[in-house]
């Protein structure tokens, strides 16, 4: 599980799919941070969240730190290696 500050200061815990490379490459190629924060934000069970249409009508600073949590479970970000090591794949 992960968590982020929501602009009202209210914290907000999901949890984070990891993706395939290939199925991150393909959705970062994209460009489309609304489809890459429908991919991984999931449940416990890792279902997902929300779906595109939904993740494109968060406030942009939520999407931003969704894309940055997103980010660093795929190995990428100042917070990645951390990340990796507590999933065990570090």
């Amino acid at each position: 599980a992960d968590t982020i500050t929501l602009p009202n200061g209210a914290k907000a815990q999901f949890h984070v799919r990891e993706l395939p490379d290939a199925e991150f490459r393909r959705l970062w190629g994209e460009g489309d941070r609304a489809k890459l924060i429908a991919a991984t934000i999931c449940d416990e069970d890792g279902k997902p969240v929300m779906n595109v249409t939904q993740a494109a009508q968060l406030k942009p600073l939520v999407a931003a730190e969704l894309q940055r949590v997103a980010m660093k479970h795929s190995g990428f970000g100042d917070d990645a290696a951390q990340a990796q090591a507590d999933a065990g794949n570090g």
